[in-house]
């Protein structure tokens, strides 16, 4: 009777043990996840401003994307303007240049033999007419 006595207090004394081994594991894992959590939410918060920072250049970005693309679409419409009014003035500027050559050569011919002198010819025919147009300048 001692035997088993000794034994169930043996028993009792490890189941105890295992009790007191088993709180301390829960209690030493439940000190480490109060620490993994805060942490986590200290890295969480961390995380939420960087993206809401991140967020804000992206947006401040677009803006300016946009900005840059009208910008780059007004100066192409501005270029092929200019393009075009510089053909516009350089075909004026030589038909200037023609009509200077021609007056100055009804003016003062120089060293041209007397007759009829013929400064420009122009034959047109205009589109679903059988008939043609001249033009001619002439100097006696």
């Amino acid at each position: 009777m001692l035997g088993t006595l000794l034994q169930k207090s043996g028993l009792i004394v490890a189941l105890a043990a295992l009790l007191l081994a088993g709180w301390w594991l829960y209690d030493v894992g439940k000190l480490h996840g109060v620490t993994e959590l805060e942490s986590v939410r200290t890295r969480n918060a961390m995380l939420e401003k960087r993206n809401d920072r991140l967020t804000d250049d992206a947006a401040g970005l677009r803006e300016q994307v946009a900005i840059l693309e009208r910008s780059a679409q007004i100066d192409r419409q501005a270029a092929e303007s200019v393009k075009s009014e510089l053909g516009q003035l350089e075909e004026a500027l030589q038909a200037a240049r023609e009509e200077v050559e021609f007056y100055r050569g009804i003016v003062s011919p120089g060293d041209v033999k007397p007759g009829l002198r013929i400064h420009r010819f122009s034959l047109e025919a205009p589109a679903r007419c059988r008939t043609t147009r001249r033009k001619s300048d002439l100097s006696a």
